[in-house]
Parts: C-alpha cells; structure tokens; sequence
C-alpha cells in the first residue's frame, strides 16, 4: 500500500479497509496497483470541524484538474 493512499482525501475508510473512490478498487496491503505519484492524491481538507468526505474530496480534486487544462495561452 501506498503511505500516499494512508494519507489521501479520495480514499474511503471502509470495513474491510480503505477503497479509491476514483479508482474503484480495495487498497491493501499487497495491491500492486497503488502508486506513490497518483495525480489524484488530495490532503484530507477540513471544513467546519469535520473532513469532507471521500466524494467530496474527489469532486474537488476532479474540479482542480479540469481547470488546469483550461489555463494555456490565449
């Protein structure tokens, strides 16, 4: 597991472990698929005492990406 999926925003915290809401897959220990440079890794963000949940963070980070590709010249 990646120490970046321990510490994302985007990963839900469920029973059976932690799920990538954007990958739609279980995060263990042994997953081969995790990766330490995932673009869309997000810092947990505190809103009002309470984080956003694992949704919220990954519309937020959806909406961060687009408007990157948007800046360019003009």
């Amino acid at each position: 597991m990646s120490v970046q999926c321990l510490q994302c925003g985007i990963a839900s915290k469920r029973e059976s472990g932690l799920w990538c809401e954007k990958y739609q897959f279980s995060v263990t220990e042994v997953d081969q698929n995790a990766k330490s440079d995932c673009r869309y890794f997000m810092e947990v963000v505190i809103e009002d005492g309470e984080p956003l949940s694992a949704r919220q963070h990954l519309m937020l980070k959806e909406n961060e990406l687009a408007s990157r590709k948007m800046r360019g010249t003009v």
